[in-house]
């Protein structure tokens, strides 16, 4: 009888050393989740997008820098001009530690037919950028600052009394169009 008694011990301790051990293994999985989710997280907040004034101070620049050692792909970036038109340029790919610039001079000088014929050369605003990282991610860069893990596939305010956005120039172009540049701090 003694024996059983041990013997009933010894399993309700192995059953509640199981239940630890599950719980334990839980934690870690879920800790390992959450440093997996941040440093993805982290590896999207190394890719930027600007406008900036163009080298020859005539215009300005849209300016894109990917600091991760990943490529980033599918970048659209909305903007508005000065006349408060809005525009959206598409990249398909920003290899790694690389940054893009397309200076808005460069645009107008190719006499693209979407654009007018007057169009102004500044852009005022950069409303969002969206891209998707290299698992395929999407990632949306609001006018703000903050990084939200969704894509933009439309206007983020589009309504009735104001048009969403025009392609300013074909994806081809931009890649013609768009100086390269190595980012040696990556």
């Amino acid at each position: 009888m003694g024996a059983v008694v041990v013997a009933g011990i010894g399993l309700v301790l192995s059953g509640y050393g199981g239940i630890l051990q599950s719980q334990a293994t839980q934690d870690q999985l879920e800790q390992s989740r959450e440093q997996d989710r941040i440093r993805i997280e982290e590896q999207a907040a190394l890719f930027d997008s600007a406008i900036q004034l163009s080298k020859n101070k005539m215009s300005t620049a849209l300016a894109l820098s990917n600091y991760s050692l990943r490529s980033v792909r599918g970048v659209v970036v909305l903007t508005s001009d000065s006349d408060q038109a809005r525009w959206a340029f598409k990249f398909p790919n920003v290899p790694p530690c690389t940054r893009w610039t397309l200076d808005m001079q460069d645009v107008k000088r190719a006499r693209l037919s979407v654009l007018k014929d007057d169009w102004e050369p500044w852009l005022r605003t950069l409303d969002a950028t969206a891209f998707k990282d290299w698992r395929g991610r999407p990632w949306r860069l609001d006018r703000d600052g903050t990084l939200k893990s969704d894509y933009v596939h439309k206007s983020p305010d589009r309504d009735d009394k104001r048009p969403g956005y025009r392609f300013a120039i074909s994806g081809h172009d931009m890649l013609v169009l768009a100086k390269q540049q190595s980012l040696p701090d990556c």
